[in-house]
């Protein structure tokens, strides 16, 4: 599983970017980190819509996300 720190990007930047990492590599799952509950739930949207599983976890002031 690839971790993308996006910590500090505003949406869309990680959605598309967890995006473009699972249609091109054909990898099982990504973990996203970002800085803002918008992006995380973006991220859950794209991940369910994609058919990929979805969790996350706060740390400190960031968000691990999990597809």
């Amino acid at each position: 599983m690839k971790t993308l720190d996006m910590t500090g990007k505003p949406c869309p930047i990680p959605v598309i970017t967890a995006k473009k990492e699972l249609e091109d590599n054909s990898i099982e799952g990504v973990t996203v980190l970002v800085d803002n509950i918008i992006a995380v739930q973006n991220l859950e949207k794209m991940a369910r819509g994609m058919g990929y599983s979805f969790k996350y976890e706060e740390q400190g002031e960031n968000f691990m996300v999990e597809i």
